[in-house]
């Protein structure tokens, strides 16, 4: 049950890093719209990082992003 309750934790953390992520890019203006497992990379931070034993989240292949302005219904990437 302990491990459970570990696993469930981590969870949450990655799904708030991943929000987090999200979060900057739309206030960037850009919206992904192909959030899917393949695109979210994790790893640990190297040594001279700030963190270092913390898991870094990226978010990537923005192929089909849009930006909050975009008009245009050209799309590209990964379908």
């Amino acid at each position: 049950m302990a491990r459970a309750r570990v696993i469930s934790a981590l969870a949450l953390l990655f799904v708030l890093a991943i929000a987090t992520v999200v979060a900057a890019a739309h206030a960037a203006g850009v919206v992904h719209q192909d959030i899917k497992l393949e695109n979210i990379l994790l790893r640990r931070r190297r040594q001279h990082e700030e963190n270092e034993n913390q898991i870094k989240v990226a978010l990537c292949d923005f192929g089909l992003a849009s930006t909050k302005t975009s008009s245009s219904r050209l799309r590209c990437g990964t379908p």
